[in-house]
């Protein structure tokens, strides 16, 4: 294996994992080193149970949950790959094979967490059954009956199911997302003072949101010499930071100017706000 070539990252990564899924061991992505222009020149797989966990997680004392079992146990099985500039290659460089667990047979290597895939002919035949009324469950026994197996299908029923509920809680966002701009619009068209302004990210969803009421503004044209930026990091069920524009009135109580909803809390979002 020493010194074999890849024309790309992405075939190296097919190569080890099928070499792992033969074998019976599941894998991680490792160590990645990128140049000055984004280009991959080191790229590392380990097995998943290389290494030990850190100390700072295991010896902590705050835990609100039980900690997961251990599955990491020192295994060194290895697979490193490194640009070579002159032939616009990669090339491995480095291929430790030795494991110090027990390999999984080969009725059970389905099962390992790497070779474990939902594929989307799966998910659109559970969309569309499910819009004729079928379960989920109903489904995904109908998709073990047409392969036979568990090592055919790919994936757990639980799997399948985190994948469609995914799917479902961003087609809602997305409903969500249209609902909230017809209640601003109509808002606007019934108090001439309100005032709101978004942004649509690539995939169509909504992307940051600022609103403030006529009252808010009024406010603000009166107490706003001085105003607080306050960000509830991610406290809602969208999983945004809502921002919140405040100051305070002649009574010296708090008054709101506005609000917003963010995508993420980078310089350029913020500007935008």
């Amino acid at each position: 294996m020493m010194g074999k070539e890849f024309i790309s990252v992405t075939d190296a990564e097919e190569f080890y994992t099928q070499y792992s899924y033969g074998m019976g061991f599941s894998t991680r992505k490792d160590r990645l080193c990128r140049d000055t222009h984004g280009l991959i020149t080191v790229r590392r797989w380990v097995c998943s149970k290389e290494g030990y966990r850190s100390k700072e997680h295991v010896d902590r004392t705050d835990r609100v949950r039980e900690p997961r079992g251990q599955t990491r146990e020192g295994c060194r099985a290895s697979f490193k790959i490194n640009f070579d500039r002159e032939k616009m290659l990669w090339v491995v460089t480095d291929f430790m094979t030795e494991h110090s667990h027990n390999l999984s047979p080969g009725n059970h290597r389905q099962f390992l967490r790497s070779h474990r895939n939902v594929s989307d002919s799966h998910i659109a035949q559970v969309q569309s059954l499910r819009a004729v009324g079928m379960k989920t469950s109903q489904v995904i026994d109908q998709l073990l009956d047409q392969s036979g197996s568990y090592a055919v299908v790919g994936h757990s029923r639980k799997e399948l199911q985190n994948r469609v509920d995914t799917i479902r809680r961003a087609a809602s966002h997305n409903l969500d997302a249209d609902s909230l701009i017809s209640y601003m619009t109509a808002k606007s068209e019934m108090d001439p003072g309100f005032f709101f302004r978004y942004t649509i990210l690539a995939d169509g969803s909504m992307g940051n949101l600022f609103w403030s009421d006529a009252m808010s503004r009024c406010d603000y044209s009166y107490f706003g010499d001085v105003m607080s930026f306050d960000s509830t990091y991610r406290t809602n069920s969208y999983n945004r930071p809502l921002v919140i524009f405040v100051g305070v009135n002649n009574h010296t109580k708090m008054t709101i100017f506005g609000f917003g909803l963010l995508v993420d809390e980078t310089v350029e979002t913020y500007s935008w706000i």
